[in-house]
């Protein structure tokens, strides 16, 4: 079996782009990593559920599912960059949101919600 050859011309090209999706694809899974550290103090200071606690996580794969033909048509028509200088800063707000959310369970699944426009 042969190996596929780097293509040291692609990467001179392109591999600039490599750090910026690297600090991308953290932020966007940063909430994946931190939510199991989360759930037993959520659970203990708020009374939730770990059910309650995931659901916002899941409303969030759900609507990223539902959202992403449009945001595929966005990105046709605007560019990724366009796109990203919009997006990420509105993505680190609505993570930050999430912190903000009160004993109410409803702000919780709120700002999740948001998280995934």
């Amino acid at each position: 079996m042969k190996l596929p050859i780097v293509d040291l011309d692609e990467w001179r090209r392109f591999g600039v782009n490599v750090p910026a999706c690297l600090l991308g694809m953290s932020l966007v899974a940063s909430h994946s990593y931190v939510l199991g550290v989360m759930l037993g103090p959520l659970e203990a200071q708020f009374g939730w559920s770990r059910s309650q606690i995931s659901t916002g996580p899941l409303l969030l794969s759900f609507a990223t599912v539902l959202l992403a033909p449009f945001g595929g048509r966005a990105v046709d028509r605007f560019g990724p960059r366009a796109i990203a200088l919009i997006g990420v800063p509105f993505y680190a707000v609505a993570l930050a949101l999430v912190g903000f959310s009160g004993p109410s369970i409803a702000s919780w699944l709120a700002f999740y919600v948001l998280l995934a426009v």
